[in-house]
C-alpha cells in the first residue's frame, strides 16, 4: 500500500506538478498548487485558456497532447525538468461518455497507463489519479457510507465502470510509484462550457436560475439524494495528496503495494429539495418546477463517501452545502450576503 509522504529529495517546500486535465476539476487544482507556491505545468486535449486562466489564476502555456500519446507525453515530460508529482485529472464526463464510450474508455485505461509508464520512466515518484465515487456499487444493507476498503461491487453505470478499469490499471502497475487514487463525490463550481457532470450542471443551472430570476423546469425527484462536494475543495485535496505533508497513517488495511484511495466528498448528502431551499435561502427566493421523471423511476437514494481517511492523510474538511453554494456564487460574481461565521473547507496540515 502506498503511505501518502513528503518527497524527501525535494524537502517540504515549493514543488513541481505536472497537471494533465485542465476541465473543472484539473483547473481548481492548479489553482490550489499555485496558491501553495508549487510550479505547475499543464496538459490538455481541448484546453480552454479563457476558463483556465479565469478560474485557475493560471496564465502560463497549456501543452496541448492527447494522454493516450505516449511519444507526446513523453517529450512532454523530458522537456519539464525535474517533476515531484503527477496528477491526472484528464477524462471524460457526463453526456461527453454517453456520445463516445470508446473514447472514454480509452482515455482512462490506455491514457493512464501511459501516463504511470511516462511517470515512472522520469523519475516521478508519485502519480494522483482522479476517479469517483461512480465506481462503488450497490452498497449493502445497512451500510452508512462508502469506505475506501469496501469489497469491489459491479458499478451500475457505463461511467462507473470506465473508472473501475483506470483503477485496475492503476493497481496493478509495476513501475514503483507512490500512487494514489481520489475518489470524488459529486462535484459542482463553475463548469467550462459544455462540459460538466450531472450534479455540476444540475448546481449550475439552478444558481443561474434563481441569480437571474428565471423560472426553471427540471425533470427530478424532490427526495433524490447525493453527496456534493465544492470544486475548490476537490482541488485542494488533490494538490495535498501530491505536494504537501499528510500525515502517514492508515485508516483501513489495503493490499500491500497497491495504491492509497481516498474519498473525497462531504461525509453527507443534500436532496434536491435541500438544494433548492439553500439556493433560495441565498437569493430570497428561487423558482424551480420540478417534474415527474421519465421514464418513472424511485427517488435516488446515495449514501455518502466516508471521509475519515480524507482528514487523516490530507487534513482535509470540505465545506458543507450551505457555505459551497456562497463560494460558488462569489466566484461568478453574483452578489450574495456572507453570514457570520461562515465556514469554509476544514483542516490544516
Amino acid at each position: 500500500m502506498t503511505t501518502i509522504r513528503a518527497d524527501a529529495a525535494r524537502g517540504p517546500g515549493p514543488k513541481h506538478v505536472a497537471v494533465f486535465g485542465t476541465g473543472q476539476i484539473g483547473t481548481f487544482t492548479i489553482r490550489a498548487l499555485r496558491a501553495r507556491g508549487h510550479a505547475v505545468s499543464a496538459a490538455d486535449r481541448r484546453p480552454d485558456a479563457g476558463y483556465l486562466q479565469r478560474f485557475g489564476r493560471h496564465a502560463g502555456p497549456v501543452e496541448v497532447l492527447d494522454i493516450r500519446d505516449a511519444a507526446a507525453v513523453a517529450d512532454f515530460l523530458a522537456r519539464l525538468g525535474p517533476v515531484d508529482a503527477l496528477i491526472s485529472a484528464a477524462g471524460m464526463t457526463g453526456g461527453l461518455v454517453a456520445a463516445d464510450p470508446d473514447a472514454a474508455q480509452a482515455i482512462a485505461t490506455t491514457g493512464t497507463r501511459t501516463l504511470l509508464d511516462a511517470a515512472a520512466a522520469a523519475g516521478i515518484p508519485r502519480v494522483v489519479m482522479v476517479s469517483s465515487l461512480a465506481v462503488y456499487g450497490p452498497a449493502p444493507p445497512g451500510v452508512a457510507a462508502l469506505a475506501e476498503d469496501m469489497p469491489a461491487q459491479a458499478p451500475p453505470t457505463a461511467y462507473g465502470r470506465i473508472l473501475a478499469a483506470m483503477e485496475r490499471v492503476v493497481a496493478d502497475h509495476s513501475g514503483g510509484l507512490d500512487r494514489v487514487v481520489a475518489r470524488v463525490a459529486g462535484v459542482y463550481g463553475p463548469n467550462r462550457y459544455g462540459h460538466g457532470s450531472h450534479s455540476s450542471v444540475l448546481v449550475e443551472r439552478m444558481l443561474f436560475s434563481a441569480a437571474q430570476g428565471y423560472p426553471l423546469r427540471l425533470q427530478g425527484d424532490a427526495g433524490d439524494t447525493d453527496d456534493l462536494v465544492y470544486v475548490e475543495d476537490v482541488g485542494e485535496a488533490l494538490a495535498r495528496a501530491a505536494a504537501v505533508r499528510p500525515a502517514a497513517v492508515r485508516a483501513a488495511p489495503a493490499a500491500p503495494g497497491g495504491p492509497e484511495v481516498v474519498n473525497v466528498g462531504t461525509g453527507g448528502v443534500s436532496t434536491v429539495s435541500e438544494l433548492i431551499d439553500g439556493l433560495g435561502a441565498l437569493f430570497g427566493g428561487i423558482d424551480v418546477t420540478l417534474l415527474p421523471p421519465d421514464p418513472p423511476r424511485p427517488p435516488i437514494r446515495r449514501i455518502p463517501l466516508a471521509t475519515g481517511r480524507l482528514d487523516a492523510l490530507l487534513g482535509l474538511r470540505p465545506r458543507p452545502l450551505a457555505a459551497g453554494l456562497r463560494a460558488y456564487l462569489t466566484e461568478t460574481g453574483f452578489a450574495a450576503r456572507e453570514p457570520a461565521g461562515a465556514p469554509g473547507p476544514g483542516g490544516s496540515v
